[in-house]
C-alpha cells in the first residue's frame, strides 16, 4: 500500500496545486504526503510565513516512526538525519537556500506564481521550484525543531519503488 501511495502522489500533488490555483483558497499552501503524521507542527511554519512578505517556503524536518524497525529502516535514518540535520540546516542559514523535500513544508502561493508555477516535465519537481524561487529573489526558512512524522520504506523491493520515481 505504501509504494502504490508513493509512486501516486506526484500526480494527486500536481492536481491539487492546480485545483488551489484556480479556487484561490489561501495564501500558503501547505504541502504534505499522505505518509506524513503530525500535521499540527506545520502551523509554526504558516506564522512564520504570516510574519515575513519576502519568505517563499517554511520547511520542517523529517522524523520517522518505524526508523529502528530493522537494518534498512536504520541505515535510511542515519542518512536523512545527516540530510536534514546538517545539510538543511547549513545552507539554510548561510546561503538561504535549501532544496524543498516535496512534502511537509508550507509554500506562499505568490512565490509558486511569481517564479513559474509547479511544473510536471521534470522529475525533481521539488527542487526545480525551489531553484527557481531562489533564483527570483524568494527566502525559505529550515525549521529543524518543527518534526513531521513518516514512515520509511521497511523493505528492499519498498525502497527500490520510491527511489526509482
Amino acid at each position: 500500500m505504501i509504494s502504490w501511495l508513493v509512486s501516486h502522489f506526484i500526480s494527486l500533488k500536481l492536481h491539487v496545486l492546480r485545483w488551489i490555483a484556480c479556487k484561490r483558497i489561501n495564501e500558503n499552501l501547505a504541502l504534505l504526503s499522505v505518509l506524513m503524521r503530525n500535521y499540527m507542527s506545520l502551523f509554526f511554519a504558516i506564522l512564520n510565513l504570516k510574519r515575513k512578505n519576502d519568505l517563499a517556503l517554511v520547511q520542517a524536518r523529517w522524523a520517522f516512526v518505524n526508523k529502528d524497525e530493522n537494518l534498512l529502516t536504520r541505515l535510511q535514518n542515519i542518512n536523512l538525519s545527516f540530510h536534514f540535520e546538517v545539510e538543511q540546516q547549513v545552507n539554510g542559514v548561510f546561503i538561504n537556500f535549501f532544496g524543498f523535500n516535496g512534502t511537509a513544508g508550507v509554500w506562499r502561493i505568490k512565490a509558486l506564481e511569481d517564479c513559474g508555477g509547479w511544473l510536471e516535465r521534470t522529475t525533481v519537481e521539488d527542487m526545480d521550484i525551489a531553484v527557481h524561487a531562489h533564483l527570483c529573489g524568494w527566502k525559505f526558512i529550515y525549521l529543524n525543531d518543527v518534526k513531521c512524522l513518516c514512515e520509511l520504506p521497511e523493505s528492499y523491493k519498498a525502497y527500490k519503488k520510491q527511489q526509482h520515481r
